[in-house]
């Protein structure tokens, strides 16, 4: 039997003589998970410095007592126990329908009572109801019904819910009332303690101290700017939210202080366009009235099915998230459901035992199959007929006949040592796997419901059991850590996986069978070699348990879901996480990819399910190219083409909307460094480090003129907007401004002391700028050559320059690692963007030049917020440099481009689009309906939102319209 996950000096059997006990933990053998998992968290779990009480310089409870070993056959409980429980100074019970109609729990109750009057008991309520008018459902021991003899008066047991209230929460009401403190304050400090934690691990918010303090000074001066100052500060705890991994929250802070002060748009606007870029993929959320407890994908994911505690299944449209239909008449919770391969027939099951069946077209019901047997935990579909795998709350395992409704019993209700945790069938719908508490893995014939084979473990649970495509092994995931692998016609071990530090709860066969994914308590999955045993992947970056873990159809992708509220898709083969699935307020308890992995499928305790589409963070497309990667990369004015210089020495052109390459010529033959359209777009020109500069008409792409450059290679061109002129920089630190009909030098701008990497024409063509290894920036009258500033602060070579489309804006980028936005025209330094990891090479502004984006050698390119210099997105993809960057003239695309040899497209319009339409987006996609509000416990932890948002029940969305456009008529 495992042992908890604790300190070696707790004691998990036999009392230590003279050792004291903070709490005795009684509970049902069944429940003995719950049980380590409480002993766990109690044991780790630290009590606020600031809360006053002496607890040691651990701030920790101390010892729980668990007994870990069979109870004596008589009726006395034994030595051992009331030892502890002499040393106990309070008692928790573990509560469900099976500590109810447990021999030693109310023995154990008794006895403490006995040893202790007046003790503290708490009650932690793991399943089933308390005082329930239904005996089977009721979990209450009866002692904790009873009344104390002295008093006559019942005993309301201080009680949590587990399932309701969450790990967090329950520690701290436990200590609450085992230190006799205020739980509210407990849990306001608690929370707090929680946020100062993760801001310590973000040095950002290092700084951000010192503005509130700024800002505070503000508001004591001039009432006005107080009420300013505060609003920004909804802004900054916007991205504080944001960064700690709550976008829900996030969006309400950004939400909300627009509300408060809509003159202070620009920050809300960054702050939300970063939230719901990241976190946009969400349909509208598939609303219940209560936990979600089924959810996947019909056959080809044309429709999703969720079945709730509200009672109720529900059919939704499997790409729009449009609800198809309700099935909805199960007088108590549908607890399972399943659908058959042909995607023609739908069984729910209910926490009664009644299963029904739904038929399309119309999901009109079809049979209703009376409750013989107990609540359903788990409903499946056997091969492709319409028999159907059962598991009830009495571990009775049965095949149901939705046809006939002829039963086949498997395994009948059993005894609690025998408890059954999950059953599986075989692809050819032939043998079914139990998995159970006592470490064995049982397979029976689907037909007869004989026994074919008893796979032995090693004791611990077995908690989950899957098959692989062909059938052929089965994987079984255990409490103890390790999942084995097993041949199912000969029941023998074909291999243990060992490496997790914790409990397993789920494991699944890729679909070629080769390998296996893990999901554990640890907070990681891991991928394995199924035939040897061997760890392949880990797959970190939960910052909870993991609950599940499955391949996509295809093989090609994994998604994790886990308790930290999120899902994850990670890359099969590499193990590189691809994208984080943030939207959920609990834990996610199902994640599943549509067939042809385009869609994920998630389902949470918060009463919500939501369907993805995955983009890989809006990735749109991604050209290939076998050109030896590209130089340059740029739209036409009116987005309709885009041109890209590659360093072999072509220049290619492509239809913007099909992606598809209209043109291509050799253009230089060293290597094409900059392709560029003219401002009309009717022409385009490129630069060479062969010396040459050429002019082209655009769409086909056909030579028109060629100017040389000089006798030094060429670094940099720019047309000015009147295509009169070519301005050329060249490796000795030259600008050469050259007439584009003759090629005629009309003037050199001298200055420079190195290359000159970059110049550029401001829209208006009044000025110049360049840039160069020299470390500086010089701007120039295009009209007389006249020096009009030199830009330093650089710290080594600049290696791009370009204006904003106002001209009232210069960004400039350097090897240093940084770039810099200029106000023009006084030049003088607004912000400078830090965070790459490498050279910055070139970067972008957005049309309205709100935002810039850069690209660097790290392989990424940002997207920043213009004005005040916060990073609002950071893509990845390309392997090696990333050389250029650029907006689609609307703003909602973005093009990269890299030594790899591939053009990426992104979709960034939630960085660049108006605050109504963001906000929509946001209101109806991230928090659905129900997120729009703070919590109590929000506006009561911190004060800002106490002060200025006031009530919990107001709508941070109130005001805006949320109903989608209309479409735009005509075609």
């Amino acid at each position: 039997m495992a042992k908890a996950a604790a300190s070696t000096d707790i004691p998990t059997g036999r009392p230590h003589g003279g050792t004291r006990y903070r709490a005795f933990i009684s509970y049902s053998w069944q429940d003995k998970v719950w049980a380590r998992k409480l002993q766990r968290w109690l044991e780790t779990y630290e009590i606020p410095p600031d809360v006053a009480v002496d607890l040691g310089p651990t701030r920790r409870l101390g010892k729980i007592f668990r007994d870990d070993e069979d109870m004596a056959a008589s009726g006395d409980i034994g030595a051992v126990v009331r030892g502890a429980l002499d040393a106990s100074d309070c008692m928790i019970v573990v509560c469900s329908p099976r500590s109810a109609h447990s021999r030693w729990v109310p023995s154990e109750i008794e006895q403490f009572r006995a040893r202790h009057p007046g003790g503290q008991i708490f009650a932690v309520i793991v399943d089933g109801e308390p005082n329930a008018s239904d005996p089977a459902r009721e979990c209450f021991p009866a002692p904790l019904r009873a009344s104390y003899p002295s008093q006559g008066m019942p005993i309301e047991p201080v009680g949590v819910d587990v399932r309701r209230d969450g790990r967090a929460r329950v520690c701290a009401r436990l200590a609450a009332g085992m230190l006799g403190i205020d739980f509210d304050d407990l849990w306001h400090r608690d929370r707090r303690r929680a946020e100062r934690v993760h801001r310590l691990r973000l040095l950002a918010l290092g700084a951000l101290t010192v503005t509130f303090a700024a800002l505070l000074v503000m508001a004591v001066v001039n009432a006005n700017k107080a009420h300013l100052a505060l609003s920004r500060i909804f802004a900054e705890r916007a991205w504080q939210k944001q960064q700690l991994g709550d976008p829900l929250a996030a969006t309400r802070y950004a939400l909300a202080g627009y509300q408060l002060m809509p003159q202070n748009e620009p920050l809300y606007l960054a702050a939300l366009g970063a939230i719901v870029q990241d976190n946009h993929h969400s349909l509208p959320p598939l609303v219940h009235g209560d936990e979600i407890t089924t959810a996947f994908f019909v056959a080809d994911g044309s429709l999703a099915v969720t079945a709730s505690r509200d009672r109720t299944a529900k059919v939704w449209d499997g790409r729009t998230g449009t609800l198809v239909a309700t099935l909805g008449r199960h007088a108590r919770a549908v607890t399972a459901a399943a659908a058959s391969d042909d995607s023609r027939l739908i069984v729910t099951g209910d926490d009664d035992g009644y299963v029904q069946t739904w038929r399309a077209p119309g999901w009109r019901q079809a049979r209703d199959f009376a409750g013989q047997h107990a609540g359903l935990l788990s409903l499946a579909f056997l091969g492709r007929g319409h028999r159907v795998l059962c598991l009830d709350k009495m571990q009775a395992v049965f095949v149901l006949d939705v046809d006939t409704g002829a039963v086949v019993t498997v395994s009948p209700a059993v005894s609690r040592q025998d408890l059954v945790w999950s059953v599986a069938a075989s692809p050819d719908g032939e043998r079914i796997a139990i998995a159970r508490d006592d470490g064995d893995v049982h397979v029976h014939d689907a037909q007869t419901g004989a026994m074919l084979h008893r796979m032995r473990g090693e004791g611990d649970a077995v908690w989950h059991v899957a098959f692989s495509r062909d059938g052929s092994r089965i994987v079984s995931s255990s409490s103890n850590g390790t999942a084995t692998v097993w041949d199912s016609a000969s029941g023998k071990s074909v291999a243990s996986l060992e490496g997790h530090k914790f409990e397993l709860y789920h494991a699944e066969f890729s679909p070629d069978g080769r390998r296996v994914v893990t999901a554990s308590a640890d907070r990681t999955a891991r991928v394995w070699d199924a035939k040897s045993g061997a760890s392949i992947k880990t797959l970190s970056g939960h910052s909870g348990l993991v609950l599940t873990a499955s391949y996509s159809m295809t093989g090609q992708s994994i998604i994790t879901a886990g308790d930290d509220g999120t899902a994850r898709i990670w890359d099969a083969a590499s193990g590189t996480l691809i994208d984080v699935l943030r939207g959920h307020a609990d834990s996610v308890s199902a994640a599943r990819l549509s067939r042809d992995g385009s869609m994920a499928l998630t389902a949470s305790v918060d009463g919500t399910a939501r369907l993805w589409p995955l983009t890989q963070r809006r990735l749109l497309a991604t050209v290939p190219s076998n050109d030896g990667g590209f130089s340059s990369v740029e739209f036409s004015h009116d987005g309709t083409r885009i041109i890209a210089a590659t360093r072999s020495g072509h220049v290619i052109e492509w239809d913007a909307q099909r992606l598809a390459e209209v043109s291509r010529v050799w253009a230089h033959r060293d290597g094409a460094v900059a392709a560029s359209y003219s401002q009309d777009g009717q022409r385009a020109f490129t630069a060479g480090s062969d010396g040459l500069v050429r002019l082209w008409t655009s769409n086909p792409l056909r030579a028109i003129s060629l100017v040389k450059g000089g006798d030094v290679p060429v670094l940099s061109a720019a047309l000015s907007p009147n295509r009169s002129v070519v301005a050329i920089g060249d490796e000795n630190g030259g600008v050469h401004l050259r007439n584009v009909a003759t090629g005629a030098l009309t003037r050199t701008l001298p200055g420079h002391v190195a290359q000159v990497r970059s110049v550029a024409w401001s829209h208006d063509g009044v000025l110049l700028a360049t840039s160069s290894q020299d470390k500086t920036v010089r701007i120039w009258r295009s009209a007389n050559g006249e020096l009009v500033a030199t830009l330093r602060g650089h710290k080594q070579g600049v290696g791009g320059v370009v204006f904003s489309n106002d001209d009232r804006s210069l960004l400039t980028t350097s090897d240093d690692g940084t770039a810099r936005v200029w106000d023009v025209p006084g030049f003088s330094l607004r912000t400078t963007l830090t965070g790459h990891d490498g050279l910055v090479f070139s970067g972008a502004f957005s049309p309205d030049a709100r935002r810039v984006a850069t690209a660097s050698e790290d392989g990424t390119a940002k997207v920043w917020d213009a004005v005040e210099g916060r990073l609002l997105a950071t893509f990845g993809g390309h392997r090696g440099d990333v050389f250029g960057v650029a907006f689609s003239p609307d703003g909602a695309r973005l093009l990269t481009a890299g030594e790899d040899g591939t053009m990426q497209v992104r979709d960034v319009s939630a960085l660049t689009q108006p605050w109504a339409t963001l906000a929509r987006q946001a209101c109806v996609n991230l928090l659905g309906d129900k997120a729009r509000r703070f919590s109590p416990a929000e506006v009561a932890s911190d004060p800002l939102l106490t002060d200025e948002w006031g009530r919990a029940d107001r709508d941070v969305c109130a005001g805006l319209s949320l109903e989608a456009p209309a479409a735009p008529s005509g075609h």
